[in-house]
């Protein structure tokens, strides 16, 4: 999960705890270079975190024998892999940032989840209508750039094959978002 300063990372992490306490889970925290690189310079070991800022990654056992893991980090931290460096960002209506997703990433999962969410249409309909932060929207355009073409032709694609969508309606986002939008 991704907070939006680290105040509210700290604040996360001890609502966490406090649920997991009161369940009785057994739980611990496991350090920070967990997920890290391993470098041999000069015969020296380096161990270098994944991830810079601030974050918590925690282990749960829960009472079914499955484990748990949970990772809370702070909107612009920064994450290092192997084809670069990304960095974290926060949305604050992440719901709508996961249906626009969707439609950037369009498997069958995807569409799937789409056609499961048109069933609560007054649900979804106020999720759209919350829209984007100013923070939101810098955020979507550095994250998709000029992939945002990807997005509305799927959008469209997936319109033309269920007409009356709730998400019909995401025009108004799209335009905002990317300008007027074209037919694809």
């Amino acid at each position: 999960m991704v907070c939006g300063d680290i105040k509210g990372t700290i604040e996360q992490k001890n609502k966490i705890i406090k649920y997991l306490e009161m369940k009785g889970y057994e739980y611990r925290f496991l350090p920070n270079n967990i997920y890290g690189y391993i470098l041999y310079l000069k015969g020296k070991k380096f161990e270098i975190p994944n991830q810079y800022g601030i974050y918590y990654y925690i282990e749960v056992k829960l009472p079914n024998g499955i484990t748990l893991y949970i990772m809370i980090t702070t909107a612009g931290n920064i994450i290092i892999k192997k084809g670069g460096l990304d960095r974290i960002l926060y949305f604050e209506n992440w719901q709508l940032f996961s249906i626009i997703h969707k439609f950037y990433r369009y498997q069958k999962k995807d569409i799937e989840d789409l056609e499961e969410y048109e069933k609560y249409r007054d649900k979804i309909e106020e999720i759209i209508n919350k829209g984007f932060s100013e923070g939101d929207i810098n955020n979507l355009r550095s994250l998709f750039g000029d992939k945002y073409k990807k997005i509305i032709r799927n959008w469209y694609k997936y319109l033309k094959e269920h007409p009356g969508s709730i998400y019909e309606s995401l025009n108004n986002i799209f335009d905002k978002l990317f300008g007027r939008i074209n037919n694809y």
